[in-house]
């Protein structure tokens, strides 16, 4: 998986976590892996952002591995939308970026 979409995963992870350490890492890191200023400074209305769809349904992913959300899943609209740019091991690598961030920051 590129980068970019694992760092779109790793800030929203953060700012859905609320950790300001987080935040400040990783928005340079995702600066360093290309994202721009104004697509971070869009991530909390994502969807009305300029984000192409596959960033848009990476992100939306992100959402429901975060540790507030204890009913998320990896829906079929969810499935469907990540398939349409990202092979099943993609959406596995994603899933694990998510998984093993929330588990950090849990156990910080």
């Amino acid at each position: 998986v590129p980068r970019r979409y694992k760092e779109l995963v790793r800030y929203r992870l953060s700012l859905i976590h609320g950790c300001q350490f987080c935040n400040r890492n990783n928005r340079a890191s995702s600066l360093e892996a290309g994202l721009t200023e104004a697509e971070l400074d869009a991530m909390e209305d994502f969807e009305n952002g300029p984000f192409s769809e596959a960033d848009k349904a990476a992100i939306a992913l992100a959402e429901q591995l975060a540790l507030t959300n204890m009913g998320g899943a990896l829906t079929p609209p969810l499935y469907a939308r990540l398939k349409a740019h990202f092979s099943d091991g993609d959406i596995v690598e994603l899933a694990m970026v998510g998984a093993i961030l929330g588990g950090m920051n849990k156990m910080a």
